[in-house]
């Protein structure tokens, strides 16, 4: 035990002290997942996301050519929701994609514009890419299963000297070594639940 608490520090210290350490893991893990994405991904999603509305809506004039018929501008199917009849129903109807034929007239212009608005909103001081979320989360996810098995320990301690700490309700299962998983567990109160361990 001596590795897993401080010089004078009792078991039940312990435990809120590998508490609170997880607390303080929950707050950065919360602080990475909320974190703002780079304005340059964001930029490049929206580029994307511009060429394939304006690509899905560019005008058929193969037809005028070829045939001498009018141009084939897209259409999209419209739902709407029919009110003040016996029970729900929903409408269909066919409509030109004028979003779509918006980003193929104005494409560039478009663009620019909301370049402009992405910029104003962005926060690239405190932008977390994709690849840094991910390494930044499973760390705080391995320092976090590290704390709760030191935290299990105690609690395990506690328990061959006939001593009840409570347990975590939400403590991960490979906190515990597979010998001392508990088995049966007790009514929650508040954000702990005291658990019986099978010793067999």
């Amino acid at each position: 035990m001596s590795e897993l608490l401080k010089k004078g520090e009792t078991l039940s210290d312990g435990v809120a002290c590998y508490r609170h350490r997880l607390r303080e893991h929950a707050a950065d893990l919360h602080r990475v997942r909320g974190s703002p994405w780079p304005s340059s991904v964001a930029k490049a999603k929206m580029r994307e996301q511009i060429e394939a509305l304006a690509a899905a809506a560019a005008p058929n004039c193969d037809s005028a050519i070829e045939h001498g018929l009018p141009i084939g501008f897209v259409t999209k199917a419209v739902s709407a929701m029919v009110r003040n009849v016996e029970g729900p129903a929903i409408s269909f109807v066919e409509s030109p994609d004028a979003l779509g034929l918006m980003c193929f007239l104005f494409r560039d212009q478009i663009v620019v514009r909301i370049e402009q608005e992405l910029d104003a909103l962005a926060d690239d001081g405190a932008a977390m890419s994709e690849r840094e979320r991910q390494e930044a989360e499973a760390q705080i996810m391995a320092d976090t299963l590290m704390i709760e098995r030191g935290e299990c320990a105690l609690i395990w301690a506690a328990e061959e000297r006939g001593d009840r700490l409570s347990q975590r309700h939400d403590s991960a299962s490979g906190a515990w070594p597979p010998a001392r998983q508990p088995t049966a567990r007790q009514p929650v109160i508040g954000n702990v639940a005291a658990r019986r361990i099978d010793r067999t």
